[in-house]
């Protein structure tokens, strides 16, 4: 006589809701299933878009980048009754910064005729930086919400 006792998929592991990296890291998310039937492989992916693994349940991301920052998800199946599936899925959160983008990066200005311009910083990065605008010859802070510059002659 042989007795089969049934055991509930679950994972045995599983990544966190989200996970934070840095752009350069390789990361290596892991999903390790258990149950009888014994589950099938791991599949990943990204954005609900599958993407190739070896099926053992690590996925290694190299050199991570931007616009890897995703929604992933393990999932795994048992094919045979009681026919169940469970997934498991982190959010990627990428941080980075990039270089300040002055524009434009000069302007000449007559000191003599009234002039209008428009300097932009923009700074790429997640989680979003704060801007600080500095006096180039006093190293004061600019308040720019109080900024007016003028000239009489």
């Amino acid at each position: 006589v042989e007795l089969n006792v049934l055991a509930p998929l679950r994972f045995k592991s599983a990544p966190y809701n989200q996970t934070t990296v840095y752009v350069g890291d390789q990361v290596m998310l892991e999903c390790v299933a258990i149950g009888n039937p014994v589950p099938g492989p791991i599949r990943w992916l990204r954005n609900n878009t599958n993407i190739s693994t070896n099926g053992n349940g690590t996925l290694t991301l190299p050199n991570i980048q931007p616009d890897d920052t995703a929604i992933y998800q393990c999932v795994t199946e048992i094919n045979e009754y009681p026919f169940t599936s469970i997934a498991a899925y982190t959010y990627l959160l990428v941080q980075f910064i990039e270089d300040a983008v002055v524009s434009p990066e000069t302007q000449l200005v007559n000191p003599f005729v009234p002039t209008f311009i428009i300097i932009t910083c923009t700074v790429p990065s997640h989680p979003l930086v704060e801007i600080t605008w500095v006096d180039g010859i006093s190293g004061n802070t600019i308040d720019v919400n109080q900024l007016a510059v003028g000239f009489r002659g």
